[in-house]
């Protein structure tokens, strides 16, 4: 379990700095909160079914199964990208063997240094991750089960109510022509997400918990779009995939110690 963990989070550290990457080499950039948005909302609308239809195929079909459904999503998944391999990429975006992968690493993390707004906002997404990720995933079923006295389906319905949350900004992000006062947009939304929890950590009735969590879904959905497009927008092409790595490391570097 040890080493596919490992390789699951390997191929993710590969991917997600790519996928990053490439969005605007493919969108206009009149249209890049637009493209995020609709990325993040495809991944949020299954994450308000996905329970539910994860407990139905555990319950009918057992855990082969549902992983072996898991692992055909990711070939499809794999199909859809597969054209993107015809995008031209300009010879400066490459990085050729292994000297290339330090120079990039390099050009990154002096990209980072060279920008308060960048190194600043890396360090603070990295605390965040270690007091909110962390006891998130790991404490959030003993809240709800010790603490709040509840059944498991009320987990379940946490997660949809946080990810309903998450689709209705990024359907908002999405609408707007041009995103303005990021710098407060995003860290309000951090703030807004540090006292909600301290609410959460309250004994509240199911349904203000749920509204709590509906809250909390879309204040992360607002912190991560908003980053996102500035990053694409700040950033030039030629370091936007150098940067997005070492923002990655930077953020969730300390994650398993939450």
């Amino acid at each position: 379990i040890y080493a596919l963990s490992l390789a699951l989070g390997l191929i993710a550290a590969l991917f997600q700095p790519a996928y990053r990457a490439v969005i605007p080499e493919l969108v206009p950039a009149e249209d890049l909160p637009s493209a995020n948005s609709l990325g993040s909302l495809s991944g949020q609308i299954t994450g308000v079914v996905g329970p539910a239809l994860g407990a139905w195929v555990m319950a009918y079909g057992g855990t082969k199964v549902a992983f072996g459904l898991e692992a055909m999503a990711y070939f499809l998944a794999a199909a859809c990208i597969w054209p993107v391999r015809s995008v031209c990429v300009p010879p400066e975006h490459r990085s050729p063997g292994i000297r290339g992968v330090w120079c990039g690493l390099k050009e990154g993390l002096a990209a980072v240094a060279a920008s308060p707004w960048l190194y600043v906002t890396i360090g603070v997404a990295g605390l965040s991750n270690v007091a909110y990720g962390g006891p998130m995933q790991v404490a959030l079923p003993f809240l709800i089960q010790d603490h709040l006295q509840a059944e498991v389906k009320v987990l379940g319905w946490f997660y949809s109510a946080s990810a309903l949350g998450a689709t209705l900004a990024a359907i908002w992000i999405g609408r707007l022509p041009r995103l303005r006062k990021r710098g407060l947009t995003l860290y309000s939304a951090w703030m807004s997400i540090g006292l909600l929890l301290v609410l959460l950590s309250m004994r509240l009735p199911v349904p203000a918990v749920l509204a709590i969590a509906l809250l909390i879904g879309a204040c992360s959905s607002l912190v991560g779009l908003v980053w996102v497009n500035t990053l694409q927008e700040q950033v030039p092409q030629s370091l936007m995939a150098r940067v997005t790595s070492v923002d990655y490391v930077g953020s969730y570097l300390l994650v398993p110690l939450g």
